[in-house]
């Protein structure tokens, strides 16, 4: 499931079109965080490494966000921190193709 979730993360960061279509996907994958916090704690906590979510950084946005749904806090989180690694990927991708062909290996 880890998996599935994660890459459903990125195909919808890549192909969203809109912002009401991140909103419903958002929706979606919080009602899926939600059912994990539930009934797969362990599963959740797996997927929140794999991402890698900061533990700090997560406890600091349920605990500023009380006010909203924890699945919701969750799920807006993994969404960033995928869309902060494809971002990264890119940049870095980007960065090594600028470099010298004599300075490759």
């Amino acid at each position: 499931m880890e998996l599935v979730l994660l890459e459903d993360i990125r195909k919808k960061l890549e192909s969203a079109t809109s912002i009401s279509d991140m909103d419903l996907f958002k929706a979606e994958l919080a009602i899926k965080v939600n059912h994990l916090l539930n009934n797969n704690f362990a599963g959740l906590i797996q997927i929140l490494y794999r991402i890698d979510i900061d533990e700090k950084k997560l406890k600091a946005s349920l605990e500023s966000r009380k006010e909203e749904p924890a699945g919701d806090v969750i799920a807006d989180t993994m969404i960033q921190r995928v869309a902060n690694t494809i971002a990264a990927k890119k940049e870095f991708k980007t960065s090594s193709e600028n470099i010298d062909e004599d300075l490759k290996w």
